[in-house]
């Protein structure tokens, strides 16, 4: 694969940002068995407000934006039936979800991340980790397959900084692992390592720094911990502890300041 990049991703607006934190995290399942959600967003005032539901209830899901677009697309998860299902797309104008390609081989569990034109996305299509990687075209609407994560993995957390993804902890045995994704030469690196294991973390990139947010499906964290490049640091603590699965979806912005501002919804999923 020889996918052709854009320059760097700009950040989510802020309208954007909020929309993909509710959305991530209404469509998240507490429980083994898909359920039927009712999609909710955040508008102005921190109020969540209801949206049309997806095609289709998923559980163990990933959600991703993009800025090119103005398109979100929920991948990947468990429903009625199996895995067999295709990427939907959500209009936030027109408050609409259409159903686009299937996935090549259906997975849960998953961290997805936008680079360029495409979505990255990795995850399980049984009951074990994997190193499963498939891309999808945003323009042309087609999968692909993509070099194999260096290790199984699933409850991984995925960001992109606009020109790598970074894949971040996964599985039971909360990894501190930390590979790089690049999309141009379909190649990874191991990065050095998060400072606490974390599988079902979440993470995204504020424009300067890579993020990841509580996880741990043992023993769920509060912490958070940032990329600067060449190391990993703990940063703000949040008010409970997310873990067990899904733990939570986080998106992040810079405000007029230059500083980070984040959002979070927990929700415990299955270990």
């Amino acid at each position: 694969m020889s996918p052709t990049t854009r320059p760097l991703v700009a950040p989510v607006p802020p309208s954007r940002a909020v929309v993909a934190l509710a959305l991530a995290a209404a469509l998240g399942s507490s429980a083994p068995a898909p359920r039927a959600l009712g999609d909710e967003r955040i508008a102005a005032g921190w109020n969540w407000d209801p949206v049309t539901s997806a095609n289709r209830p998923r559980s163990r899901t990933a959600l991703v934006y993009f800025p090119p677009n103005d398109r979100f697309y929920l991948v990947g998860g468990l429903t009625t039936g199996g895995t067999g299902i295709p990427i939907e797309e959500y209009e936030v104008e027109t408050d609409t979800w259409t159903d686009r390609s299937t996935l090549l081989t259906g997975v849960w569990g998953s961290g997805a991340a936008v680079v360029g034109e495409r979505v990255v996305l990795g995850g399980t299509s049984g009951t074990a980790p994997e190193t499963t990687h498939y891309v999808y075209d945003t323009v042309a609407g087609t999968w692909e397959t993509a070099a194999p994560t260096p290790i199984a993995v699933v409850y991984a957390t995925a960001a992109s900084d606009g020109r790598y993804i970074y894949l971040a902890g996964g599985n039971s045995s909360n990894l501190i692992n930390v590979e790089r994704f690049d999309p141009v030469t379909d190649s990874w690196e191991t990065m050095p390592s998060m400072n606490a294991g974390r599988g079902g973390a979440a993470s995204f990139f504020d424009g300067s720094r890579i993020r990841v947010v509580s996880g741990n499906l043992s023993n769920p964290l509060n912490s958070t911990e940032s990329f600067d490049g060449s190391a990993w640091h703990f940063g703000a603590y949040l008010g409970a502890a997310y873990g067990n699965g899904v733990a939570v979806k986080a998106a992040g912005r810079l405000d007029g300041t230059g500083s980070a501002v984040t959002s979070r919804r927990g929700m415990n999923g299955p270990s």
